[in-house]
């Protein structure tokens, strides 16, 4: 996998200004595709990471999802945010839960940003709930969890 570019980075880091946590989680599920043709958007997906419960009971090994909720009016008014326009698709055969959509302009650079409500089904855990020491660990150690 290579190293994500500088200015995906930069807008993972303002998309998370924008998310805000129901509970205990540090990090986001993310899915960067680069376009296909010159002029074509990036595609970045973005959703709660799938995380695994540590502890010795009965719940360990359980995967769980913390639910969030993302302000929208935040983003698209954060610094780099040139255009945004946004759509909604329902549940159907290509999407297993509904999501928004947005299609924005970031540092001229064009971006679909699917904000997923809950991980996609091919997720693995990104994070260890550890239960006993009350904290939350990491599972990788790269900044982007999956790019293509």
């Amino acid at each position: 996998m290579s190293r994500p570019k500088k200015w995906v980075c930069n807008l993972l880091d303002t998309i998370m200004e924008s998310w805000q946590w129901y509970g205990r989680c540090h990090h986001i599920y993310t899915h960067v595709c680069k376009p296909q043709a010159p002029g074509d958007p990036w595609e970045i997906s973005v959703a709660p990471p799938l995380q695994e419960i540590s502890d010795a009971g009965p719940r360990d090994g359980e995967e769980v999802w913390t639910p969030f909720v993302f302000d929208i009016g935040t983003f698209i008014a954060a610094p780099g945010i040139q255009q945004c326009n946004m759509a909604v698709r329902s549940e159907g055969p290509d999407t297993p839960t509904p999501e928004p959509l947005l299609y924005l302009l970031y540092h001229n650079r064009p971006v679909v940003l699917r904000v997923l409500m809950q991980p996609p089904d091919n997720a693995e855990a990104i994070e260890v709930l550890d239960v006993k020491n009350n904290r939350i660990r990491h599972k990788c150690q790269s900044p982007m969890h999956e790019q293509n």
